[in-house]
């Protein structure tokens, strides 16, 4: 299927399975947009993951100068230092390696990301049993293009927001919703937010000239106005596109263990392709037999066929056949008929039309001659509604004779 499916996951998923999510085509067009659990997804060809919250950290490190392949030895000695868990327990994604400074002494600026190496495996697989295999996964913080100069912020899902001040260093916060002004809940946490990031001693105190936030639903122009004036920074509403297309555009987390299925010929694709020969001509045979038994089956069928067409013919001569069956039984009904029998169906309705109309239950009744006679508990009070049923109705205290017109 030529569509995209780009979803932005929450900390809590799957335990909590609604997320937000884009259905685009290969060129990026938006086609539809909704928020649900995985059952209420649209199909798609390709799945996107898009890691928000604080599942994926964006740092920054300085490397001495080193051989290229030397690189990650160091990377690990030099995130061991931020990182609160055991640098073998992360999965760590380089997204820039530049020269830091003017790179005279040749030392690295690298900027990565990291993650769980349990999240992200635990994301994949249940993507995985969901029969959705992921192609690509990136943090929100890497949907957010950034500079010294120009912050950029996101908040989709209303519930955490991502702030992204330059290329190796940004900050992911849970949003509380505070009593108060409506208008006032998000420029509050979004102002508080960017106080923290202020305080941040790597930035010196530096401050961006302007502030991009991508929100949704967009700010107000009561929002805007209060944000505006609170940090003192001029406020430019971004799309929240911008934040779904930048996602094809970042490094993808899934390399390494986690790459995705290329269907590319492996080593164990190999050494299946015997049992597998030897399993297509097992359903070679199987086909085989199938069909023997489907044309022994289509020869009884039309056998019973001529059958039923030949004592059609017996029991209505002369009748073009158009539907046997029910044709047999109104023959049948009206021979019962014309020999005074029971008919099916005749009794139960005379009977029907009687109780419907005295609420009475007969003490005794007999059907001969497509009559019905019956003795009542009661005289009845009126039989005109069965009169105008079309029935023939005889009155006599409590017995009453009902016959079909002619």
């Amino acid at each position: 299927m030529n569509a995209r499916l780009t979803l932005l996951i929450p900390e809590r998923w799957p335990q909590s399975p609604e997320c937000e999510w884009v259905l685009t085509d290969l060129h990026g067009r938006l086609l539809q947009r909704g928020c649900s659990i995985p059952r209420h997804w649209p199909a798609a060809g390709e799945h996107v993951a898009i890691l928000d919250g604080a599942q994926a950290s964006l740092l920054a490190v300085d490397l001495p100068p080193s051989k290229r392949k030397d690189r990650p030895t160091l990377l690990a000695f030099a995130l061991e230092a931020q990182l609160a868990r055991d640098i073998e327990h992360e999965h760590v994604t380089v997204i820039a390696d530049t020269a830091a400074g003017r790179g005279e002494d040749g030392t690295r600026c690298v900027a990565v990301v990291v993650i769980a190496a349990a999240r992200l495996q635990q994301v994949c697989a249940q993507f995985d049993a969901l029969e959705r295999p992921l192609s690509r996964a990136v943090s929100l913080l890497q949907c957010l293009n950034a500079s010294p100069q120009h912050w950029q912020l996101a908040c989709i899902d209303g519930t955490s927001a991502a702030l992204r001040v330059d290329t190796g260093r940004g900050l992911c916060l849970d949003l509380p919703s505070p009593e108060g002004d409506p208008d006032s809940v998000r420029s509050d946490n979004l102002h508080a937010m960017l106080d923290l990031a202020l305080r941040d001693p790597a930035l010196e105190g530096q401050r961006p000239e302007r502030l991009e936030i991508a929100l949704v639903p967009p700010l107000t122009e009561a929002e805007h106005t209060r944000l505006t004036q609170d940090i003192g920074l001029d406020v430019l509403a971004l799309e929240s596109g911008h934040v779904w297309h930048r996602s094809l555009q970042a490094t993808s987390l899934l390399h390494g263990p986690f790459a995705p299925r290329t269907g590319q010929d492996n080593g164990i694709a190999a050494a299946l392709r015997r049992p597998s020969r030897v399993a297509g001509a097992a359903l070679a045979v199987t086909a085989l037999l199938m069909g023997v038994d489907v044309i022994l089956d289509r020869a009884e069928l039309a056998r019973i066929e001529e059958r039923q067409q030949r004592i059609f013919a017996e029991a209505l001569p002369g009748t073009p056949p158009v539907a046997p069956e029910r044709q047999v039984q109104r023959a049948l009904r009206d021979a019962r008929h014309a020999h005074g029998e029971l008919a099916e169906g005749d009794l139960l309705s005379l009977l029907a039309a009687v109780t419907s109309l005295t609420g009475q239950l007969p003490e005794t009744f007999n059907y001969r001659e497509q009559g019905l006679e019956l003795v009542l508990p009661e005289p009845p009070t009126t039989v005109a509604p069965l009169v105008r049923q079309g029935l023939q109705v005889a009155v006599e205290g409590r017995r009453l004779t009902l016959s079909w017109q002619p």
